[in-house]
């Protein structure tokens, strides 16, 4: 890949990872997706992975982790949600 290339990967990821992160309210989704670009920048050093391969696995992670939150979320009493935060 081109560092054009990866430079656009990055952005699409960068949208991709706030918008799913927005879906949980998190205080600071800005420093999350820096965490999670961290991450596919680690997973790329470390494995044969491309850095799109890397992005989509974190995503992925990702994703499965924030719909599982929101299954706690909705199966909690309203009062009690903060504290499954």
């Amino acid at each position: 890949m081109t560092n054009r290339e990866v430079e656009s990967v990055r952005r699409t990821y960068e949208k991709k990872f706030y918008h799913l992160l927005m879906r949980v309210q998190p205080k600071k989704p800005d420093l999350g997706v820096r965490v999670l670009m961290k991450r596919v920048e680690g997973l790329t050093r470390t494995t044969s992975l491309s850095f799109e391969q890397a992005c989509a696995r974190v995503y992925q992670e990702v994703s499965q982790r924030v719909e599982r939150r929101l299954k706690l979320l909705e199966s909690c009493p309203t009062g009690s949600r903060k504290l499954a935060r």
